[in-house]
């Protein structure tokens, strides 16, 4: 009989605990949560970012040395930036090296490509992985090239 009494008194003794433990946290009001971006896709920025000397569209991959993806991105952009030598200026942006050009871009993840008008402004942004064939559709469809 006293080993019952035991485990009851131990299950009370629980349920008032948990019950003590919820209602002190209501108490603490809860920090919003911002919602995870669902697609690989974001819409563009409306404040122009800052621009190089030449006045080409520029495609700015944003990546580090690291990333598996941002390895795989590399010859993708040095074959574009080779290819349309001349009509688009291709930036490579190291996050880890070059953090403070890359925050100007505002990335979250990383590989990102941002593609530019002539005049800085965001036409369309991507994140991970985009394959050579994508990028110079994506290109055309923009009309920077």
């Amino acid at each position: 009989m006293n080993k019952n009494l035991l485990i009851v008194a131990v299950v009370v003794l629980g349920v008032v605990a948990v019950a003590w433990f919820k209602s002190n946290s209501a108490t603490v009001p809860e920090t919003p949560k911002t919602p995870k971006p669902t697609q690989a896709e974001s819409q563009p920025t409306s404040k122009p970012f800052p621009q190089l000397t030449q006045q080409l569209p520029r495609l700015v991959e944003l990546g580090a040395g690291k990333c598996q993806a941002c390895k795989m991105m590399a010859p993708i952009i040095e074959a574009i930036k080779e290819e349309y030598d001349g009509k688009l200026t291709v930036e490579s942006v190291d996050v880890l090296e070059q953090a403070d050009h890359a925050r100007t871009f505002n990335w979250q993840l990383i590989p990102c490509q941002v593609f530019l008008d002539a005049k800085g402004n965001e036409l369309w942004r991507h994140v991970g992985f985009l394959s050579k064939e994508d990028i110079v559709t994506k290109l055309k469809e923009l009309g920077m090239i």
